[in-house]
């Protein structure tokens, strides 16, 4: 009918559109319409001596992680047994509280501050315990689905015994320098 031909029409001028750009602007066509995987060995190439690609993909109750240094690579599947957006939830929830943290001795601050450890120790166990013996410090990650949330920096490596006393926490910022790409 109408709308077919309609349609038709549209894919043409649509057509007609990107062969003139990539004609006109070859630069830009390129750029926005010609997609080029880039080689690991492309990768490895831009990274530092000192510095590892941490890459996420995450499958239904399974997330993969790829590390690449600058010479080798290797890529480690973990079985989740809690959801990731649980655990993210509770994390951001609690750090999202932390003018309530800072009365201690209430014991809204102290649920706050055991949820956020707790949240904060599992991701790490989870998403990067597995792979950290393989990590140099500097450690650029590409994250996936709700792992676009977390900020690394602030997991924990063990769980504390004060949850309260955030300052003597086992930080990743205190080992491992932090940077993020997509």
């Amino acid at each position: 009918g109408e709308k077919e031909v309609q349609l038709r029409f549209l894919e043409e001028d649509q057509s007609a559109f990107l062969a003139d750009l990539k004609r006109e602007h070859p630069a830009y066509y390129n750029l926005k319409y010609v997609q080029s995987p880039v080689s690991r060995s492309e990768i490895q190439a831009q990274l530092a001596a000192d510095e590892a690609l941490l890459s996420y993909f995450l499958r239904k109750d399974q997330l993969y992680i790829l590390v690449l240094g600058k010479k080798q690579g290797s890529l480690t599947k973990v079985a989740l047994d809690t959801s990731l957006q649980d655990l993210v939830n509770t994390l951001r929830t609690s750090m999202d509280q932390h003018s309530e943290m800072r009365s201690p001795s209430s014991q809204v601050a102290k649920q706050h501050a055991q949820g956020y450890c707790s949240a904060a120790y599992t991701l790490y166990q989870q998403v990067f315990q597995p792979v950290e013996a393989d990590l140099p410090q500097k450690v650029k990650i590409i994250p996936d689905g709700p792992l676009a949330f977390v900020p690394f920096d602030a997991l924990i490596s063990e769980m504390p015994e004060r949850v309260e006393d955030f300052r003597s926490h086992a930080y990743l910022l205190h080992r491992f320098q932090f940077s993020y790409t997509r």
